[in-house]
């Protein structure tokens, strides 16, 4: 199947389309301030679309990568991260991909048989980000992007941004599982999983939804 998919996506290469800056506002969801989603169409088809740093390019369950008349090629089983849930999962391509002001053809789609019922989100994740200049601003429920090696768009981009930033080094685990160092307490030797996908929400003290910062096993 590998070499199906790799046969399919040669013949129909990813593509992207920006001029400037794309300045891209959270959308209205239930989950807007723990798993941001955007205002977006696929294949001509309007919807939301989350970003997750834990994600490759588009993933979404099967019964909508049907609506959306993507063909796949079954790759078998694979194992979730979080829970080591076994999914089936399939590789197809979007023909088009449209958020904000990017447009993008023949987009890689993983499709996964866990994301139906009350997880049928649809997600863009880090190998769609790695194209650009990526900010994800929480404070100011946006996401940022330009196209990495616009200099005069990456000028503009920085422009927006505040003039005090940390700059943290990452790892690229195979190819979108961003890896960091950090830590906590007396720890300073921790490898940090950065996965903006991870929703935990709790009520606090008070009965409002909360998330904590990271989440370990015991």
């Amino acid at each position: 199947y590998i070499e199906k998919i790799l046969k399919r996506q040669k013949a129909h290469p990813f593509a992207i389309s920006l001029e400037g800056v794309a300045n891209i506002p959270f959308a209205e969801h239930d989950l807007r301030d723990y798993f941001p989603a955007f205002e977006s169409e696929i294949n001509g088809t309007p919807m939301l679309a989350h970003v997750d740093t834990g994600g490759m390019f588009l993933v979404m369950g099967p019964e909508r990568a049907t609506a959306l008349g993507i063909e796949t090629i079954d790759a078998g089983t694979t194992t979730a991260h979080l829970n080591s849930q076994s999914v089936r999962y399939s590789i197809g391509i979007a023909d088009s991909f449209r958020l904000g002001n990017v447009s993008m053809e023949n987009v890689p789609v993983t499709v996964l048989s866990s994301l139906n019922g009350e997880a049928d989100f649809v997600i863009f994740g880090t190998n769609l980000l790695e194209q650009f200049f990526s900010t994800l601003d929480y404070p100011r429920e946006r996401l940022l992007l330009s196209l990495r090696g616009d200099t005069a768009a990456n000028d503009e981009h920085r422009a927006l941004l505040p003039a005090e930033t940390a700059r943290m080094p990452f790892l690229l685990w195979e190819d979108h599982f961003m890896i960091a160092r950090g830590e906590v307490g007396s720890r300073g030797d921790l490898n940090f999983f950065i996965d903006s996908g991870l929703v935990y929400v709790l009520a606090d003290a008070e009965g409002n939804p909360a998330q904590a910062a990271f989440a370990t096993s015991r």
